[in-house]
């Protein structure tokens, strides 16, 4: 096996040692425990892109109207209040209506009509 080599101002860290840091073997048995996956339909003429998480997020994702370029609501999935006070599990969606939104995690049927509002441009209630 290769040594992995640093990129230009970075450093290389193997991928059982960030896992290590970020204990996600006690995340994933935390959120099964807790609750079950939550899972959400889009709309047709809508994607979504996973991609990593950070300031303490437990996962993030993009989604957009499909081919959609750079209009896109980025939602993040907090379990442990680091992005903001929730004071349970939740969705935060950012920019819904220029603001940050945030639903708990029963509530994605919310959230995706809030975000595919958003993107249609709909202003309306």
């Amino acid at each position: 096996m290769t040594e992995q080599k640093p990129i230009a101002g970075t450093y290389a860290i193997k991928r059982p040692d960030l896992e290590t840091i970020i204990k996600w073997e006690n995340e994933i048995a935390a959120v099964a425990i807790a609750e079950r996956p939550v899972f959400f339909t889009l709309p047709v003429g809508f994607e979504i892109a996973i991609i990593p998480p950070f300031s303490g997020a437990t996962g993030r994702f993009l989604i957009r109207k499909t081919g959609g370029g750079d209009d896109y609501i980025s939602v993040f999935i907090d379990h442990h209040d680091m992005l903001g006070y929730f004071g349970e599990p939740y969705f935060e969606a950012w920019p819904i209506a220029g603001d940050i939104q945030r639903w708990p995690l029963n509530q994605s049927e919310e959230m995706i009509a809030a975000v595919v509002k958003e993107l249609s441009g709909d202003a309306s209630d």
